[in-house]
C-alpha cells in the first residue's frame, strides 16, 4: 500500500508506540533481522523483503485495540494540555458515574475489580502494568488520586478502554480540558492569632535538659535524626522555637574542609598519554562519531573533574586545540567514507546517495563542504 500510493516503503511512527509491540493495520510486529549501525546518522531503508516473509498473525485483540487507540491519540490536534487539577477531577467523577465512590472516596477495590474483568492478565503483563497491581503504590490506584505527576498514555488508554466504552480520545481531552478548576483560597497565617497550649516551665525546662543531652551525645543533626529526638524537637519548636533555634546555632559542628592535595601534572600525563592512545586507534576508522572537545573527555576516567580544570591540564588542553574536529571537517570524513564504501562495492557516485548514507542534506552542509562536493561533479 506504502509503495502504491507514495512511490516507496517507511517507516511509520505508530511502529515505535512504547510498549506497544503491535501495528494497527498489520498486526504482531516482527522483530527485523538488520540493525542501524553505530553512526546514528546512518539511513536504514525499509525494504519489502524485510517483513514480506515473516508477518505474524494477531494473537492479542486488546494490544491490537490500545494500538488503534494510540493512533487516534497521535491524531489529536496540537493544544494546551490538560492540568493536573482537572485530570484528579476527571477521574473522580468517571469513579462516581462507574458507582465507586462513598461521598468523596474512591473505592479503588471495585475499580480494579472492573478493570481486570475487562482486560485479561496476559494483556496487562506484556504491558507491563500488572507488577504491583491491586496494592496502594500501583499506577492504577495512583491515577484516580490526586494527579502530582504525568501518567503514560498506556495508563490513560488501558482505563479508557476499559472503563469508557465507544468513546474517542479526542472527546475525552476536550472534556478534560473544559473542567474548571476552583481557585484556591489562600489565607495569610501571618495575621491569624498564634494559639499555644498551656505549658508549665517545668516542663519547658525538662525538655531543654533532654535536648541538651542530647546534642552533647550526638550533636546537633544527629539529634533530630535520632528515633527520640524527632519528637523532642518538634515539641521544642513548637512551644519553644527561640531558645531552640539559638541553641542549636551554638553548638552546630564546624565543617572540616577535607585539605586533598592533587598533583595536576601527573594527572595531566595520564590523560594525555590515554588520548593520544585514543586517537591512534581512531585515527583510520572515518565512520566514527565527531571527535569534539566532550566526546574526547568523556573517554576519559572523571571526565567531569577535567572538563572543569583545563586550565592545570595544559598538555589535554593542546591536544583538545589540536584534534577536535570541526563541523565542516567531520562533514567531509562522512563523506570520504561513503564514497570509498561505494566505490568498493563498484556502485556509481551520486550526489543523493553520498548525501543520504552520509545523513547529510544541502541545508546542513557547510560552505567548505558543498564546495568540495560539488568539485567531484556528482551527477
Amino acid at each position: 500500500m506504502q509503495k502504491a500510493q507514495y512511490g516507496e516503503y517507511f517507516w511509520r511512527r505508530d511502529w515505535y508506540l512504547p510498549g506497544l509491540c503491535v501495528c494497527p493495520t498489520h498486526g504482531t510486529l516482527i522483530t527485523l533481522p538488520e540493525r542501524a549501525g553505530m553512526h546514528r546518522h546512518q539511513f536504514l531503508p525499509l525494504r519489502s523483503e524485510l517483513f514480506l516473509e515473516s508477518t505474524k498473525p494477531i494473537d492479542c485483540l486488546e494490544q491490537l485495540d490500545l494500538a488503534r487507540l494510540a493512533v487516534k491519540i497521535l491524531n489529536i490536534p496540537l493544544s494546551s494540555s490538560p492540568s493536573f487539577e482537572q485530570w484528579t477531577i476527571f477521574y473522580h467523577n468517571l469513579a462516581s458515574d462507574l458507582g465507586c465512590c462513598r461521598g468523596k472516596r474512591v473505592m479503588h477495590d471495585e475499580i480494579y475489580e472492573l478493570l481486570i474483568a475487562r482486560v485479561k492478565n496476559s494483556t496487562l503483563m506484556q504491558l507491563n502494568l500488572y507488577k504491583n497491581l491491586g496494592t496502594d503504590v500501583c499506577w492504577l490506584k495512583g491515577i484516580f488520586r490526586k494527579h502530582r505527576k504525568a501518567f503514560s498514555y498506556l495508563e490513560h488508554a488501558i482505563v479508557w478502554l476499559a472503563l469508557l466504552k465507544n468513546i474517542e480520545p479526542a472527546d475525552v481531552i476536550t472534556q478534560v480540558r473544559s473542567i474548571k478548576v476552583n481557585d484556591a483560597v489562600f489565607i495569610d497565617v501571618t495575621t491569624l492569632p498564634v494559639m499555644q497550649d498551656e505549658i508549665s516551665p517545668v516542663q519547658t525546662e525538662n525538655r531543654r535538659k533532654l535536648w541538651l543531652q542530647m546534642v552533647d551525645h550526638y550533636g546537633v543533626l544527629g539529634a533530630r535524626k535520632h528515633e527520640d529526638g524527632q519528637a523532642l524537637y518538634a515539641w521544642l519548636y513548637r512551644h519553644d522555637k527561640i531558645w531552640l533555634l539559638q541553641f542549636n546555632a551554638k553548638h552546630k559542628a564546624l565543617r572540616i574542609p577535607q585539605k586533598t592535595k592533587l598533583n595536576w601534572h601527573h594527572r595531566d600525563m595520564e590523560a594525555i598519554r590515554k588520548l593520544r592512545k585514543f586517537i591512534r586507534q581512531s585515527e583510520h576508522q572515518l565512520e566514527s562519531p565527531r571527535l569534539s572537545a566532550n566526546w574526547l573527555l568523556n573517554k576519559l576516567p572523571k571526565s567531569d573533574s577535567i572538563e572543569k580544570n583545563l586550565d592545570k591540564l595544559p598538555l589535554v588542553k593542546m591536544f583538545l586545540l589540536r584534534y577536535t574536529e570541526t563541523i565542516t571537517e567531520y562533514q567531509l570524513r562522512r563523506l570520504s567514507h561513503v564514497c570509498s564504501e561505494l566505490i568498493s562495492l563498484g556502485e556509481p557516485l551520486r550526489k543523493w546517495v553520498i548525501l543520504r548514507k552520509a545523513g547529510l542534506s544541502k541545508e546542513r552542509l557547510t560552505q567548505d563542504a558543498k564546495m568540495v562536493l560539488n568539485e567531484l561533479m556528482l551527477f
